[in-house]
């Protein structure tokens, strides 16, 4: 048998070829001519159209181009194709944004019989780059070749500034935040827009996009001052005129140049405002008569932005009393030292003091320490005549304790078997025009807050004294008593 080839013939040889193979010839190519492997034995080609051969070549042309299979093993293509790679680069240039990657493809269109092959070695279809430079192909198919070159470059990356973080901005102070001019923005707050408004103490960021398409983003942090408070360090006794002394730390800078609130408890058990004093005092001493009942005590600052702080947690001050016990004993008693609410501190004890004399040095003297469960003690037989408490606040590990003293309200009875046989009083007390009438048989001294005697003298039945305000310690002292009451004239 004879055929009739083409005058453009391609031969294939199905040696070596692995099934599933393709094969691409451009259409110059009018057919082409596979052998069996070599080696083989009897020939078995198959084709849909063609169907079944025993020869040992065939010839495939345009119109049996396809899927063929030789003796049931290998499946090969053969395609005639048209197209011709063309130059693959529209332009000299590239542009991209910078820290984005960018796809370049080989050819607009690609076909099955086109290979690739990049500057660095790559034969994918595309390349993904990202650092900007000259990027080169070749890419080959069965028609011809075609070879490029392009330059890729970055677009400027958007420059925005939302500025340095901002600190301590009063809160009635909203701040505007603004990166400059751009095409569009995202606000980690949701918002769109160039500028926003901020009053919260948060980092604010946003991403701009740039005409170009490209992103960048900035962030800021802005802290509103938020006014602290502060909380009362003690309510102990001012031993110059024995009212209950407010006192808390004066360590905060935004304070330093504002006023303090002070607030005790009123009837109603309400905490009413009773001063405003300068931050940096310390202290206020309350003239209000502290010996008979406690009082509750908070207070409040203003800040550098006019703002006040939250009321504190309130401190109750100790009172404290002597009761006779049998024969010649004395036990002093006192009310807990109450802090509102707070576990950060606790009463770990208490500390029993006498003051020898009339309180002319108010040098105290510790005579026992009590644990913060108890609230009395049975005091030893003494000559001493002023007694205070104190309560030792443990404001945990990181402060060493603190302590608040009581009142220092009660004298101590020597020689009577019963409280009620002195025989002696001194009243009104608290005084409102200075007169000050005593009752009893013996002699009394007046000693004034600053431990001076101001008077001596002695009194049958009654006498009526003249003192100007202040605080005073009268001592009474006949046969088989010495007696010392605090009186305060107002």
């Amino acid at each position: 048998m004879s055929i009739s080839l083409s005058a453009s013939v391609e031969h294939l040889s199905m040696t070596g070829v692995q099934n599933g193979a393709y094969f691409y010839y451009c259409t110059t190519v009018d057919s082409v001519i596979v052998h069996k492997p070599e080696g083989a034995g009897l020939p078995l080609w198959y084709n849909e159209e063609f169907g079944y051969s025993t020869v040992d070549s065939i010839i495939i042309t345009h119109d049996l181009a396809g899927v063929w299979q030789w003796d049931g093993s290998i499946n090969f293509t053969v395609n005639f194709v048209s197209i011709a790679p063309t130059e693959p680069f529209a332009s000299e240039e590239l542009y991209k944004c910078p820290e984005t990657s960018l796809v370049i493809p080989g050819q607009s269109q690609h076909q099955p019989d086109f290979t690739y092959l990049w500057g660095a070695g790559e034969t994918t279809q595309s390349l993904q780059l990202l650092i900007p430079g000259n990027v080169f192909v070749t890419v080959t198919g069965a028609c011809g070749e075609a070879s490029d070159t392009i330059t890729v470059i970055n677009y400027p990356i958007p420059n925005l500034d939302l500025g340095e973080d901002m600190e301590n901005i009063c809160n009635w102070d909203h701040q505007t935040l603004d990166p400059g001019e751009f095409e569009a923005y995202n606000w980690s707050t949701g918002e769109n827009t160039q500028q926003i408004t901020v009053s919260q103490t948060a980092e604010y960021s946003v991403t701009v996009t740039d005409a170009n398409g490209c992103k960048n983003s900035d962030d800021v942090y802005v802290h509103f001052y938020e006014n602290p408070g502060i909380e009362i360090s003690t309510v102990s006794v001012d031993t110059v005129n024995g009212n209950n002394k407010i006192v808390w730390n004066t360590n905060i800078p935004d304070f330093y140049n504002n006023d303090v609130d002070i607030y005790r408890n009123g009837t109603t058990n309400e905490l009413t405002k009773i001063a405003t004093v300068p931050y940096m005092q310390g202290y206020f001493t309350d003239e209000e008569n502290s010996s008979q009942r406690t009082w509750r005590y908070a207070i409040t600052a203003k800040d550098n932005c006019e703002n006040h702080s939250n009321i504190s947690l309130y401190h109750e001050s100790m009172k404290i009393s002597l009761v006779g016990l049998i024969g010649n004993a004395v036990k002093v008693e006192w009310t807990p030292y109450t802090i509102e609410g707070d576990q950060t501190k606790s009463i770990s004890s208490y500390k029993v003091f006498s003051v020898g004399g009339f309180g002319e040095s108010w040098i105290a003297s510790e005579i026992a320490t009590i644990p913060g469960t108890q609230t009395s003690y049975n005091l030893p037989l003494t000559n001493d005549s002023l007694y205070v408490v104190g309560a030792i606040i443990n404001e945990g590990s990181k402060s060493s304790p603190i302590m608040a003293l009581s009142i220092i309200e009660n004298p101590v009875v020597t020689g009577l078997e019963s409280i009620e046989n002195i025989g002696f009083e001194a009243y009104p007390n608290p005084s409102n025009d200075g007169l000050i009438k005593i009752q009893g048989n013996g002699n009394i001294e007046i000693i004034n807050s600053l431990g001076q005697t101001v008077l001596y003298d002695t009194v049958v039945e009654n006498k009526t004294i003249n003192l100007k305000n202040g605080v005073y310690y009268v001592k009474f002292t006949n046969e088989n008593t010495i007696y010392t009451k605090k009186i305060i004239v107002q």
